[in-house]
């Protein structure tokens, strides 16, 4: 991993979203950001991790998963006070995936964030 994405997995709170979105696509990427025909051949993931909080920071978490580097996000997406959901949808991704251990929910969502 580069030097810039290294740091931001360490400590994704130095981080906003745009910034760390142009270091990834200059590192990482080929081709512009979103533009490769197949989802399945992009290099990085996007995801929200669902809180009922306000969002703290943009950026939750940066980790490679399977090869890609995947970019948890606390805003911009559907849940929380911030998204478009009512609260219970989140709280119900909440539970099912912190409670139940079952983050089928998040992980469907996270298409439409990707995406």
């Amino acid at each position: 991993m580069t030097g810039a994405l290294d740091q931001a997995q360490k400590a994704p709170w130095r981080y906003g979203f745009l910034n760390l979105m142009r270091r990834v696509d200059a590192q990482l990427c080929d081709t512009p950001a979103g533009s490769i025909w197949q989802p399945r051949m992009e290099k990085f993931r996007l995801g929200q991790t669902p809180t009922m909080t306000f969002a703290p920071r943009e950026i939750a978490q940066v980790s490679w998963q399977d090869g890609r580097l995947h970019l948890s996000l606390y805003s911009l997406g559907l849940w929380g006070p911030n998204g478009p959901l009512p609260l219970h949808y989140t709280e119900l991704a909440l539970n099912r995936s912190e409670s139940r251990h079952d983050p089928t929910l998040v992980h469907f969502s996270n298409i439409f964030h990707y995406r």
